[in-house]
């Protein structure tokens, strides 16, 4: 029903639609007619016709027992000469990134979304960085806000509180990863927290192939930080720092395997 509005169907002598079931028919079908007409008896006549089987030649060859205005309706429908032609949006040439920004046009645009979702992202660790920046981490002041109260120190430090900008990557131990895997960052003055540290890599004005590769290595520091974090809490499995960054540079070896940098 959403999509309806979007799309727009013409009619040939050889169409294949379904004469009941698509809206070919001033942007409704047949059965949305009927049953608005309260006459959804005659449907089962009808309903596994084609539309090329009421049409001789040019003109329409309309069954019997349809009210004059359905008949006027359709007769007003033009048959193309030509092979038929559906439309998206006025569009024939069609991209999945026509669908895809239709789905998502009601949703508002954030400036964090080509961090995360670029060309050569990886769905494994961009799911959870998008998680990150959305909050959806159940980090312990997260989860304080849901009434739910744990412990609420970070277990790398020790020493402060778990929060998503601590744990990405104000702690000394998540910001040692970035230090090891993003040349520059040692550069900085202050530990950066996750939208900092995306920032930062959008800022060096890397070509696009390289700037994507230090965007999956960011994403995936999310994913497998997130995954220390969970081994020590829930697993017992303490790595140290070095372990952790020889996890990311395999996953991110394997994944670039390939790759014009």
């Amino acid at each position: 029903m959403e999509i309806k509005s979007c799309i727009t169907f013409s009619v040939s002598a050889y169409s294949n639609l379904s004469f009941t079931w698509d809206p070919w028919c001033g942007g409704s079908s047949i059965a949305d007619y009927l049953h608005n007409q309260n006459s959804l008896s005659i449907i089962p006549s009808i309903s596994h016709w084609n539309i090329s089987q009421f049409i001789r030649g040019t003109s329409w060859d309309l069954p019997n027992g349809l009210d004059d205005c359905l008949v006027s309706l359709i007769n007003s429908v033009t048959i193309d000469e030509q092979q038929e032609n559906h439309c998206w949006k006025d569009k024939q040439n069609l991209k999945f990134s026509d669908f895809n920004s239709h789905f998502y046009a009601t949703l508002p645009l954030v400036n964090w979304y080509k961090y995360i979702w670029h060309k050569k992202s990886a769905i494994r660790y961009s799911v959870y960085a998008w998680m990150a920046f959305r909050g959806g981490l159940k980090t312990t002041d997260v989860l304080a806000v849901r009434g739910i109260i744990v412990p609420n120190t970070c277990c790398f430090c020790n020493t402060e509180k778990e929060t998503i900008s601590h744990l990405f990557f104000e702690c000394h131990y998540t910001f040692g990863i970035a230090i090891a895997l993003l040349p520059w960052m040692h550069r900085m003055f202050m530990r950066p927290n996750i939208h900092q540290l995306y920032d930062t890599i959008w800022e060096q004005g890397f070509p696009t192939n390289t700037r994507n590769y230090y965007l999956l290595i960011a994403s995936s520091m999310v994913y497998f930080v997130w995954r220390a974090r969970n081994d020590r809490l829930f697993g017992g499995i303490i790595d140290c720092k070095a372990t952790t960054i020889a996890k990311i540079r395999k996953a991110i070896s394997i994944k670039t395997h390939g790759w014009k940098i």
